[in-house]
């Protein structure tokens, strides 16, 4: 019995001192509070900017096409090999020579683009990414490469590059090149000699030949009624003969005109109103006048006696005015007048037409 109770008395003291223990443990526990962390006090702040968003590069067109050209015209540099070309004296021999002349259009457009490449990378060099590119030109063709050569002679490379005209626009995205020759009364002079040449020869070249350089069938541009009704008949009463295409100069050349038979000294009427273009003489017109109307159209009058006096280029003139006489000027062979007419692009149109179509409408009227 005693050691019963012993025992008893053992555990019942540990589990009453247990009970005694959980709840001053938990009560412990709640009454111990957490750890806080200790505040630091901030330091007096400095303000700080809010970050700029970084400025591109200004773009400078002026800039980029003052490149543009500067690098053009340095990099252009012709070598045509004109000095090499053989001596041409005839329409048929220029035409046996037309593949250098060809050959020479397609060097111009070579040496043109490589120098603008060269210009285009100048002008990249003002941008920040790198710009489209386009290429705009407008080089003369054989044709012109042909009167050009043919009024100019050794100085034909010479002023082909003093006139090649160079421009570049620019904007944030793109950069332009375009090339042109200048016109024809800038390099020539409005009124001169040589500008009078090479219309002639250039009409001549671009009505008898297509680009290919082969001879072509013409056909007749058939005027307006409101435009023949502007004209009036140069020598009224007086045979006038269709000689189109008829051969020239030993069958070296075509006639590209229209031959009235007259009088020497009798007057020669303006088919046209407008302003007197050239005055002057050569070995193949003769003493001639030309006169350019409101519509762009050129009136030619060869062979004439004596070289008009009493007008001057820029002078106007209405249609019926004297311009000159007939006389035999020139290459020709009797006394005549020899018309000729010139659309404004510079082709021939037969005046044996336009001239029957002018005594036609006077009949009727």
């Amino acid at each position: 019995m005693y050691r019963f109770r012993t025992v008893f008395s053992s555990r019942a003291l540990m589990r009453g001192i247990c009970l005694l223990l959980i709840p001053l443990f938990f009560a412990g526990c709640a009454a111990v509070p957490a750890a806080v962390p200790e505040k630091t006090p901030a330091p007096e702040s400095t303000p700080v900017p809010s970050p700029s968003p970084s400025s591109s590069p200004v773009f400078n067109p002026e800039a980029a096409a003052a490149a543009a050209e500067e690098v053009f015209f340095t990099a252009l540099s012709l070598d045509l090999s004109t000095d090499r070309l053989p001596e041409m004296a005839t329409i048929q021999d220029i035409a046996a020579n037309f593949p250098l002349f060809f050959n020479m259009a397609e060097i111009l457009e070579k040496t043109v683009r490589n120098a603008c490449n060269a210009a285009y990378l100048a002008a990249a060099e003002h941008y920040v990414s790198l710009p489209a590119f386009d290429v705009a030109l407008f080089l003369p063709r054989w044709q012109e490469i042909v009167s050009l050569y043919r009024v100019l002679g050794s100085d034909f490379e010479k002023a082909l590059h003093e006139n090649l005209l160079f421009s570049a626009e620019t904007d944030e995205t793109r950069i332009t090149c375009s090339v042109y020759l200048a016109h024809y009364d800038e390099m020539f002079g409005k009124y001169s000699g040589e500008a009078f040449s090479y219309k002639l020869i250039l009409a001549y070249m671009n009505t008898i030949y297509d680009d290919a350089g082969e001879e072509t069938d013409y056909v007749y541009p058939e005027p307006t009624e409101a435009y023949i009704a502007t004209l009036m008949d140069p020598l009224p009463g007086h045979r006038i003969k269709d000689g189109w295409y008829a051969p020239r100069s030993q069958s070296t050349r075509k006639h590209t005109g229209t031959d009235i038979r007259a009088a020497e000294d009798t007057p020669i009427l303006s088919c046209t109103g407008g302003t007197v273009a050239h005055i002057g003489t050569n070995d193949v017109a003769g003493n001639y006048v030309a006169v350019i109307d409101e519509y762009g159209y050129e009136y030619h009058y060869y062979h004439m006696v004596r070289l008009t006096d009493f007008l001057k280029e820029g002078d106007t003139v209405a249609a019926g005015d004297v311009l000159g006489h007939v006389g035999n000027t020139g290459n020709s062979d009797a006394n005549h007048l020899h018309l000729a007419v010139m659309t404004p692009d510079l082709y021939y149109v037969n005046p044996y037409f336009l001239l029957l179509s002018v005594r036609e409408m006077q009949k009727a009227n």
